[in-house]
């Protein structure tokens, strides 16, 4: 995130080799920081977390170098390292991430993708919000489509609202964006309101651990 100078700017095809080269170099290493393995063999092992801060830090700075709104997200799922790069929801980018991520070498052990990806949340799953703790599963929405074809959401939770509305709308804006992704994230929130479910609550709300299918079923 930070280097200092005063070279002139590559055009982006220079940069994007660049970056490729400089990972290629650092995968293996990168591989090895990240797994599951070293994180389970020393999971309080602070020079191992200020590496990875570090290895985070190195790989969003080449990013910028690309485009100053490209972030690196690290994950591992299917056997393999991921490294996604993301925008934070800005569509009018998503273009730029396609086409850098198509330019991806074949590296052992690493999958690279744009965007980031849907969480798959299982309904046991505990949430905080201050110190009310909700499980996904007991969580419900609405939806109403809106004339661009984006929807507003109402998210029902069964705990008091009213305690810390802007709190709760935070959080529930976030498991949402997670839920359904980067991309469609983007295009089908319009918007996010967040209800005390109780017992005058509609009766035909929907599962927000299935708001993904839900919503992708609808064209998105």
């Amino acid at each position: 995130m930070f280097f200092t100078g005063c070279s002139k700017t590559k055009p982006a095809g220079d940069a994007t080799a660049e970056f490729w080269t400089w990972f290629t170099a650092q995968s293996a290493e990168y591989a090895r920081l990240l797994s599951y393995e070293t994180h389970a063999s020393a999971p309080n092992d602070s020079e191992r977390q200020k590496q990875v801060e570090q290895a985070v830090a190195d790989t969003a700075s080449r990013l910028r170098r690309i485009n100053p709104e490209f972030s690196p997200f690290f994950g591992y799922s299917g056997g393999a390292n991921k490294l996604m790069i993301t925008v934070g929801g800005q569509k009018q980018l998503f273009a730029a991430v396609d086409q850098f991520v198509s330019t991806a070498p074949k590296i052992a052990g690493w999958t690279f993708v744009a965007l980031k990806p849907p969480l798959n949340f299982d309904a046991a799953t505990e949430i905080k919000s201050g110190s009310v703790a909700l499980k996904l599963g007991d969580m419900r929405y609405s939806r109403q489509r809106q004339g661009d074809g984006s929807f507003a959401f109402t998210v029902f939770v069964p705990s008091n609202v009213s305690s810390d509305p802007d709190g709760f709308r935070r959080l529930c804006t976030r498991l949402l964006e997670d839920s359904l992704g980067e991309r469609v994230a983007a295009t089908a929130i319009h918007s996010l309101e967040v209800r005390q479910l109780d017992a005058t609550s509609q009766p035909d709300l929907l599962e927000f651990i299935h708001v993904h299918r839900d919503i992708t079923s609808t064209g998105f």
